[in-house]
């Protein structure tokens, strides 16, 4: 999702109580969806999921990244047009019930909440056009 969460990472493992999604559960919530995150209480971005593990990634200001995401053990790692450097993450649901996608190794402090997921496919900002 965004690479500024890579130097946040502190080796931490999901907390007790936590539930690991694995990848291939990943897959079978995601795919064909649109699930759209925010963290600590503001809409953070929403990520459009396609076959092939193929998705578009929106930040909140409208522009988008396609991507790919591939797994790794319990990891889901993602490579976006942007980089090649993949960003890996455990998706976990929370003792609160919560959906949480975690930078691998990062502090929950950080986690983004799933909100909510539908099948609306994501408006993106195309490349500026001039006159």
């Amino acid at each position: 999702m965004i690479r500024t969460f890579v130097a946040l990472a502190m080796l931490a493992a999901p907390a007790a109580g936590e539930t690991l999604i694995s990848p291939s559960e990943f897959q079978k919530m995601s795919e064909g969806k649109t699930l759209y995150f925010s963290q600590n209480g503001q809409y953070y971005g929403a990520e459009q999921y396609y076959t092939r593990r193929e998705s578009i990634w929106q930040f909140s200001n409208g522009e988008c990244q396609h991507g790919r995401w591939f797994p790794q053990g319990d990891l889901i790692c993602f490579v976006y047009e942007d980089s090649l450097e993949p960003i890996c993450w455990n998706f976990v649901r929370r003792e609160d019930g919560a959906l949480a996608a975690r930078v691998d190794g990062a502090d929950d402090q950080f986690d983004l909440i799933l909100d909510r997921t539908d099948t609306e496919p994501l408006e993106c900002k195309g490349p500026s056009i001039g006159a």
